[in-house]
């Protein structure tokens, strides 16, 4: 068993936290999500696939990556977590601590164009992505006047965005309205 602890200093105001999400408030995720999850299936031998596809999820699985996109958008962000226990379950926590909801458009849901085919060929399905973690993406709100600067900023930088929906008042987590 291994197990680490890291400590550190921010100056005030420059956390990002989970809590300061907002009705209205956009929905963003960082890169694609559900890969590492499909790396783990293929492995338990749950999902058999090429080669080629193979590696790639596999290799996504062992060696995760993060794009420390959150001190890039501190200034602009109003809430922001990893997603390491799922995209429901981490979204579920930022909404819960102001009893919000989220509306979610499924066909914005960034998904790699190697996970979509795998879902097409029903190999997997969109709900296994959704539920399953490790994929140390950001999922992040943000005020939608701040969307161009924040399209700018991951531009410069190299990384992938996607508007996935937004925060609502109804309490719950709604695919296209479901």
């Amino acid at each position: 068993i291994v197990s680490a602890n890291f400590f550190g200093l921010a100056d005030k105001g420059k956390i990002l936290t989970r809590t300061g999400t907002k009705i209205n408030d956009e929905i963003w995720i960082s890169g694609n999500i559900g890969e590492s999850t499909i790396g783990l299936k293929i492995k338990q031998k749950k999902i058999k696939i090429n080669n080629y596809y193979k590696k790639y999820f596999i290799d996504k699985y062992l060696y995760p990556t993060h794009s420390l996109l959150g001190e890039k958008i501190i200034n602009y962000a109003t809430s922001a977590i990893d997603i390491s226990d799922g995209f429901f379950g981490d979204l579920s926590k930022l909404i819960k601590h102001n009893d919000y909801g989220a509306s979610i458009v499924t066909n914005c849901i960034p998904f790699s164009n190697k996970a979509k085919h795998l879902i097409k060929k029903r190999k997997i399905n969109i709900n296994t992505l959704l539920s399953s973690g490790d994929d140390y993406q950001l999922i992040f709100t943000a005020n939608s006047k701040n969307s161009s600067i924040i399209k700018r900023i991951c531009m410069k930088n190299n990384i992938k965005i996607s508007n996935i929906g937004k925060i609502i008042r109804k309490k719950g987590i709604y695919l296209d309205n479901k």
